[in-house]
């Protein structure tokens, strides 16, 4: 094997690698969503996140897991750190929570942002029909030769175009 082929089997592998960290990771968040009971605190749900990360091997993080329920997930009014770590706001029932992970798993960094909702959230189920109008868009519109900056644009006037409002620069670690 030439060394330039060893070097296409290294990528392969290590891409691999990192995609099973992702899934990996993407399940913890997805099992913890599904553990959600009223009454409950983000700092406690944060907890939980952190510690089933762990039982599933992280080794460390490059951030500590953030959890926000109801209007905190949209940010609003957070004007530092100690105002977006998790507190003691309590999960209600229709709340959006947005959980937002980035462990260290064998080896590699993985950084998951996750939305789901105690019971039923119709904003939360038309925010889905634009993220699944985005995964169709984006890679015809990477295909075309489009920059960052105008994928960017894209994806904020599809979402303005459905009734939403960017929060992007909002995010604090962003």
């Amino acid at each position: 094997m030439t060394s330039e082929e060893q070097l296409r089997v290294s990528k392969q592998a290590s891409l691999a690698a990192r995609l099973e960290a992702q899934r990996l990771v993407q399940g913890v968040v997805r099992a913890v969503g599904d553990e959600l009971c009223e009454g409950m605190t983000e700092a406690e749900l944060a907890s939980r996140l952190r510690a089933r990360l762990v039982e599933a091997g992280s080794e460390g993080f490059f951030h500590e897991p953030v959890v926000w329920f109801g209007e905190r997930s949209a940010l609003r009014g957070m004007k530092g750190h100690a105002d977006a770590m998790p507190g003691e706001t309590n999960l209600r029932d229709g709340d959006v929570v947005l959980m937002d992970v980035a462990p260290l798993m064998a080896g590699f960094p993985v950084d998951v942002s996750y939305a789901c909702s105690l019971g039923e959230c119709p904003s939360l189920e038309r925010g889905r029909a634009v993220l699944r109008e985005l995964r169709d868009g984006i890679p015809a519109w990477v295909n075309e030769g489009r920059t960052r900056r105008e994928l960017a644009v894209a994806v904020r006037e599809l979402a303005e175009e459905r009734g939403f409002v960017s929060r992007q620069k909002a995010y604090l670690f962003g």
